[in-house]
């Protein structure tokens, strides 16, 4: 039997993220196959979050108003996160497809 550290929490942005990259991959693309091996290697990560959560580097960016967000990679994809300690809760808030402009993102965490 697993056991994780933390759990994990989608914010409603994220949620959003997730389900507009689904539907670009499998309805934009027509290749729901990679859609779900996107969800597959998301879960994936989530889990491995939940056990190391402090896995993914501290962000350093101008635009960021809190010093505690962390980034990991699936794909071309970020995922920004932060962890709450208290909680012991890894809080996903946003998942971007890497090559749209992270500072613009960063300003709205």
């Amino acid at each position: 039997m697993d056991y994780n550290l933390y759990e994990y929490y989608l914010t409603q942005t994220a949620e959003n993220d997730i389900d507009a990259v689904i539907r670009y991959i499998s309805v934009d693309l027509s290749n729901p196959d990679a859609a779900k091996n996107f969800v597959d290697q998301l879960e994936e990560l989530f889990e491995e979050l939940c056990n190391t959560p402090k896995l993914g580097k501290t962000i350093n960016n101008e635009f960021l108003r809190r010093n505690d967000v962390r980034l990991v990679h699936v794909k071309n994809y970020n995922i920004y996160y932060l962890i709450n300690e208290m909680k012991s809760l890894v809080v996903i808030l946003r998942i971007v497809y890497s090559g749209r402009d992270q500072d613009e993102i960063l300003k709205m965490i």
